[in-house]
């Protein structure tokens, strides 16, 4: 599997309470913003060497994966599509991802997400796909403190009429030049692929990174920040194979 991706993020100075809810349906899109991200996202797959025949963009801007079925958002409420990837494999289109992030006001990364779909070799089973990305993790950052699950769903969630495939998640907080930074890792096997969410952002799960200047769009920014990789799973896992 190809390298795990990490991101390095400049905290910001002060820290404000953990927000207890917000809006849980974001503004519907217009049809002159969705065509935006349509033009936008076929821009990005276009550009993209080794793209042709892997990734399509579908009418409603989403980014379908071929081989696997896989379907990654046209966007999320806290970020936007920054750029597809396909690693080099024998087979073209066996290792790709979704690639997604925000910047700050000042232009330095506040998020990124990353979604991967990679060809499940053969013997291949959850539990080894989980323990090879997560020794990927601590080489890149040895240091880094395990904070248990990041994906924490109901039974509810987990019993839907089209249920959520198996899983194994883990957070870690990285601290790097004085600053933390939490990193998420989800891993599934569906349709005989292994899919993959990496999910970092500044600060602890449990509170919300902002200075004055940033206002309250940034909090809620912040608070979507924490839900994008549960977002990502629930959306993304059951589109592979289809």
């Amino acid at each position: 599997m190809r390298a795990v991706l990490m991101t390095t993020f400049f905290a910001l100075a002060a820290q404000a309470a953990w927000a207890g809810t917000v809006p849980s349906v974001p503004p519907v899109n217009s049809p002159q913003d969705i065509a935006a991200t349509k033009v936008h996202n076929q821009n990005l797959v276009s550009q993209t060497q080794g793209a042709d025949g892997v990734f399509v963009v579908e009418d409603d801007g989403t980014v379908k994966h071929v081989q696997s079925g896989m379907v990654c958002p046209a966007k999320f409420p806290n970020l936007a599509l920054w750029h597809v990837e396909v690693f080099a494999t024998p087979t073209k289109g066996y290792d790709v991802g979704c690639d997604y992030g925000r910047n700050d006001a000042e232009g330095h990364w506040a998020a990124k997400l990353t979604i991967f779909a990679t060809k499940a070799p053969a013997g291949a089973t959850l539990d080894t796909a989980f323990d090879d990305d997560r020794k990927g993790v601590l080489q890149v950052s040895p240091d880094a403190r395990s904070l248990g699950p990041a994906l924490d769903l109901t039974d509810g969630d987990k019993n839907t009429a089209e249920a959520l495939p198996e899983w194994r998640s883990e957070a870690f907080l990285i601290v790097r030049e004085g600053r933390q930074y939490t990193d998420q890792l989800v891993v599934s096997v569906v349709a005989g692929w292994i899919f993959e969410i990496r999910a970092t952002y500044r600060g602890a799960p449990g509170k919300i990174v902002v200075t004055k200047a940033d206002g309250p769009q940034a909090a809620v920014l912040a608070f979507g920040d924490r839900l994008m990789s549960t977002l990502a799973f629930v959306r993304v896992s059951r589109t592979l194979g289809k």
